[in-house]
């Protein structure tokens, strides 16, 4: 990230001497197992010398919990204990305020999380957060609606959520649960007409393609939906689109993109922008943000809102 950006120790120590306040989603992918939300409260009891209150709720009633301890208790850090989903909800209420929170990955996906350099484990993470510092993070929004990793339309998020399913829930090997995904996806191939307005280089561009993936920042490994943004800071939307006019050429994309590197597809097509707008030739769209689905309005209006979150991340993440 960027160096410029003061450093915000302090901050985090005066976090550490007041109250946390754990939210464990129960219903993510392992808020609700065993004795780990305690086990969580006390590794950041001990080490980050943290009072901690822990919260056990339902992904739905998070915003509203996390409004009533804004009126209620304003001094108080929230930590948000769940997946993408989970965090998704949360950065709608704390959008903007500058207040300091964190989170810890409790869900099946916490492509979030890894990205701010938090460990998959848990208890690990909670190690991490009890020493972390804040740093301003950007967000995404899409017709004021807020989204961490991204926001995406069409086949391609689609089929990765059934490989990491497959691969979840099955145990199935990646290259054979892509396959499957690819193979199901075929049989679902439909085009987008897509307009592109990015207000930078003028004009509307127009593609057709049958998916479309506009992220938080940047991704620079392999797979676009993968873990593999180094920066949560600079300010930018990437967007991405492989224009294929027919279901086999899709196919063949589709799946040596899911196994390699879709980048290497002369057309594939990758910018980015500070915002865009989306026309489709529909009134309504549906859209998943951060792996929730919403239906929208069109045209969908893109923008980049830099230093919109307040974050504890962990320390190293950012060390030279």
């Amino acid at each position: 990230m960027h160096q410029d950006i003061p450093d915000t120790r302090a901050v985090a120590t005066n976090n550490a001497l007041r109250e946390a306040v754990l939210f464990i989603n129960t219903t993510s992918g392992s808020g609700a197992k065993g004795d780990l939300a305690e086990q969580l409260g006390c590794i950041l009891r001990e080490k980050g010398a943290m009072a901690v209150r822990i919260l056990c709720t339902a992904g739905h009633d998070l915003a509203e919990q996390l409004r009533v301890l804004a009126r209620e208790e304003p001094a108080s850090l929230p930590i948000i204990g769940g997946g993408d989903g989970t965090i998704h909800a949360a950065a709608q209420v704390m959008m903007g305020t500058g207040r300091p929170w964190g989170v810890l990955p409790l869900g099946t996906y916490n492509h979030f999380a890894k990205d701010l350099g938090f460990a998959a484990e848990p208890l690990q993470a909670a190690e991490q957060l009890a020493t972390a510092v804040v740093r301003p993070i950007d967000a995404g929004l899409v017709n004021g609606h807020v989204f961490v990793n991204n926001a995406s339309l069409g086949a391609y998020p689609v089929a990765v959520h059934i490989r990491d399913m497959l691969c979840s829930s099955m145990g199935l090997p990646k290259q054979l649960a892509m396959a499957y995904a690819c193979w199901i996806l075929f049989w679902r191939y439909r085009l987008l007409t897509i307009g592109l307005e990015t207000g930078e280089a003028g004009g509307i561009s127009r593609l057709h393609a049958p998916f479309l993936l506009i992220s938080n920042n940047l991704y620079e490994k392999k797979s676009l939906t993968a873990v593999g943004r180094p920066r949560l800071d600079a300010g930018v939307l990437g967007l991405y689109c492989l224009p294929q006019k027919n279901r086999w050429g899709f196919l063949r994309a589709l799946f040596h993109g899911l196994v390699h590197d879709l980048r290497e597809n002369q057309a594939l097509v990758m910018m980015q922008a500070k915002r865009l707008s989306v026309q489709l030739q529909r009134r309504m769209v549906t859209v998943a943000l951060d792996g929730e689905v919403f239906q929208f309005k069109t045209p969908l209006r893109f923008e980049s809102r830099p230093a919109a979150l307040h974050l504890l991340t962990p320390a190293a993440r950012f060390d030279p």
